[in-house]
């Protein structure tokens, strides 16, 4: 666990620092809105990568969970199912790969 004035939340293995954004889904638009700014603040800097948490995915009583590598350059993201699919197909399999193994994805070609 990171200590509270750190820009991000979790040091996994000592090494990834990751920020963890928790998504409920907009029941009027069933899209869903990730802040990756602090108080309005983006700052990249002491963040490899995000965990998105998207809560209220259509069809599943689970939460669906996304890996995304730092700099986004964002201050926030937007999901619809169509984005997940077409922008981020990626993302959930990037996320499985770090929970088992404790390892960012590589770059991609």
């Amino acid at each position: 666990m990171a200590r509270y004035k750190e820009p991000f939340d979790i040091l996994v293995d000592g090494e990834h620092r990751v920020e963890i954004k928790t998504c409920p889904s907009s029941r009027s638009d069933g899209q869903w809105l990730a802040n990756i700014h602090r108080h309005g603040v983006l700052n990249e800097n002491g963040t490899d990568a995000y965990i998105i948490r998207l809560e209220g995915v259509p069809g599943s009583k689970a939460a669906l969970h996304l890996l995304l590598k730092s700099p986004l350059g964002k201050a926030s993201l937007r999901f619809s199912v169509r984005s997940l699919l077409y922008k981020y197909p990626t993302a959930a399999l990037d996320f499985l790969h770090f929970a088992k193994t404790g390892e960012l994805p590589k770059e991609k070609p």
